[in-house]
């Protein structure tokens, strides 16, 4: 399957309000985005000399993805306790891979031309309300159509 579209800004991609309630959880959040031709960064991050820094990101990365095609599982998600899938992933045809860190953790969405990352550092945001903001912020893009999926229509036309 061919890499999905980049999108455009945050804003196209409805990850605001889908974050909602996941940066609200924030201090003080001051929201970056950073759009390279490769990737496009959403973050939300607060710096308390206090608290320290409490940072979430949102990283849509079209060729970064390990799925092939709907329902597809890749090698790596065959032996590895990380992968897994949930109706919502699964709707989404692709599947899901927890990463946890030291200092952060998350979940990447392997879709079908797309790769959806989330990651914070900070406590107060349980890692299941990051895959369901991320998975309902996956379930609005715009995904690219195969090669296959176009020679099909125009086979068909």
């Amino acid at each position: 399957m061919d890499p999905a579209p980049l999108p455009a800004s945050c804003a196209a991609t409805g990850v605001h309000e889908h974050m909602d309630g996941i940066t609200d959880r924030l201090s003080d959040p001051e929201f970056t985005e950073v759009r390279t031709e490769e990737r496009l960064e959403c973050s939300w991050a607060d710096f308390s000399t206090s608290e320290g820094s409490q940072v979430v990101m949102v990283t849509f990365a079209p060729e970064k993805s390990l799925v092939e095609y709907p329902g597809h599982v890749p090698a790596a998600g065959l032996e590895d306790p990380a992968f897994f899938t949930t109706d919502e992933v699964a709707e989404l045809g692709g599947v899901a891979e927890w990463h946890t860190g030291e200092m952060f953790s998350g979940v990447d969405l392997h879709l079908p031309g797309m790769l959806v990352s989330v990651s914070a550092n900070n406590d107060r945001v349980d890692a299941a309300d990051l895959l369901d903001a991320v998975s309902a912020t996956a379930g609005e893009l715009p995904m690219g159509e195969s090669s296959a999926d176009v020679t099909a229509a125009e086979d068909e036309a």
